[in-house]
């Protein structure tokens, strides 16, 4: 009677003992319903507000819950996945249009439980916190700092393609990160170990890594760890790596590089903001300028001229260095003096072809540590009878005497062009040049004389 009493205890014992073995019958079903009931997370609403200095995003829901997130550079994209998460009356994609954020992508993923992601899609790569708040998952995204722009990543990828040797090909081929910045000597990083505050150098613990000369940094638990040489996306995973090894389960890192050091361009001359600028990839003069605030074209400021000279170290002895010359788009071949040992090699562009007429060939990469040199225009005078006497800048290649008596205004009704005089200084010693310009004007072009950097052009008085 005592078996008969407790067999349907026993029989429900054995059922559970045989659920509890992997594969056994009943074991996936019984999961399933686990994870089935298990407390679903109802997103209510996703907010995007912004701010001085970032964009947040703040994700509302019913309860407290725990989320996942990764970061992918190409496309540059945040994502954010909460375990067991519905989202109510919210549609599958979100406009944002703020900062970096372009949209909010929402999407259901049933399987292994029943996640909820956020994919937040940034058109640049830029730092990012995120942090709990009671019922609500925050995302501050920076405004400001920001490892490259895709499009123009692209594209630099695609030239380097072009131009480099096979060898290098296959180097590029092999790294897909190679169009982000490559970390350097002196750069200041950002790395974040996510959870694990006492690993962290970011804004939010106020610290940060700089690196060595020799291009290395010390990390908690890791020592001296060679960063020199990789992408922030390719140090993220070597930390990772590393910190998986042994000390943490999973970690989660993010690189940003708060202060770009390791390579530098120095741009002088008449350009609004003159100084050293770092030197983010493969970027063009044009770039490097607008960096600086463009050139200037007051001439109170002192206006940039017609050239533009890059001096650039030169590690070939000794050979011709190349420049811009007129009436051609390739540069201009300046010999350096072989008697040096660290030698320089000057390249002269022309400065309005590249701005006024969008000369492209001319828009030539800047390398570390070149100067950018943008010369003030020099001047030759008009003085006497003409109807706005003064200095004329010049921003071309030639101007002929014809062409400056017409920039400053033109004969007064007293002038007499046939006596006008050029007073040139050459070799320290003053000569007078005569000219008559009724006669070019008839039709004698070949008298018209091309004026240099400062000349005087004089227009007499006619005798009456």
């Amino acid at each position: 009677m005592n078996m008969i009493k407790y067999l349907p205890l026993l029989t429900l014992s054995l059922f559970l003992y045989s659920c509890s073995f992997p594969g056994s019958p009943g074991t996936t079903e019984l999961r399933d319903t686990v994870i089935k009931d298990a407390p679903k997370v109802h997103i209510s609403s996703i907010v995007t507000s912004e701010q001085d200095d970032k964009i947040r995003v703040i994700v509302n829901a019913d309860r407290e819950f725990s989320y996942n997130f990764a970061n992918h550079y190409e496309p540059a994209c945040l994502i954010v996945d909460i375990p067991t998460a519905q989202f109510i009356n919210l549609p599958q994609e979100l406009t944002v249009g703020k900062g970096h954020i372009q949209s909010i992508s929402l999407e259901q993923i049933a399987k292994p439980d029943h996640t909820g992601r956020l994919s937040i899609n940034l058109d640049k790569m830029s730092a990012y916190n995120i942090y709990k708040d009671n019922k609500s998952l925050i995302v501050d995204i920076d405004k400001q700092s920001f490892q490259r722009n895709n499009h123009i990543q692209n594209q630099q990828t695609r030239e380097k393609r072009n131009n480099d040797s096979d060898n290098n090909k296959s180097h590029f081929d092999n790294d897909k990160s190679h169009f982000d910045y490559v970390i350097g000597g002196k750069d200041v990083l950002y790395i974040t170990v996510y959870d694990e505050p006492d690993l962290s150098y970011d804004p939010n613990t106020n610290r940060s890594l700089r690196v060595s000369t020799d291009g290395k940094i010390s990390f908690p638990f890791l020592g001296d760890v060679k960063v020199a040489g990789f992408s922030p996306f390719q140090l993220e995973k070597r930390l990772e790596k590393l910190l998986s090894e042994g000390y943490i389960i999973n970690p989660h890192v993010s690189v940003i590089v708060a202060e770009y050091h390791s390579k530098e361009v120095c741009v002088l001359g008449a350009v609004r903001n003159p100084g050293v600028y770092p030197l983010l990839g493969r970027e063009s003069i044009l770039e490097i300028i607008s960096k600086a605030g463009g050139v200037i074209t007051s001439e109170s400021l002192g206006m940039a001229g017609n050239d533009i000279i890059v001096m650039r170290k030169n590690v070939s002895a000794g050979k011709e260095t190349t420049s811009a010359s007129s009436g051609t788009n390739a540069p201009t071949m300046i010999k350096t003096d072989a008697s040096v040992d660290t030698e320089i090699e000057y390249i002269r562009l022309d400065l309005q072809k590249l701005l006024r007429k969008g000369d492209i060939a001319l828009n030539i990469s800047l390398q570390d540590q070149d100067t950018l040199y943008v010369p003030m225009a020099e001047s030759m005078f008009v003085f006497g009878q003409v109807m706005r006497p003064g200095a004329i800048k010049l921003l071309e290649k030639e101007i002929s005497v014809i062409e400056a008596i017409s920039m400053a205004g033109g004969f007064t009704p007293i002038a007499s062009p046939s006596r006008t005089r050029i007073v040139r200084v050459e070799n320290g010693i003053e000569k007078t040049i005569y000219i008559n310009i009724n006669k070019i004007v008839k039709g004698e072009k070949n008298k018209d004389i091309i004026l240099k950097a400062g000349d005087i052009v004089v227009v007499p008085e006619a005798f009456f």
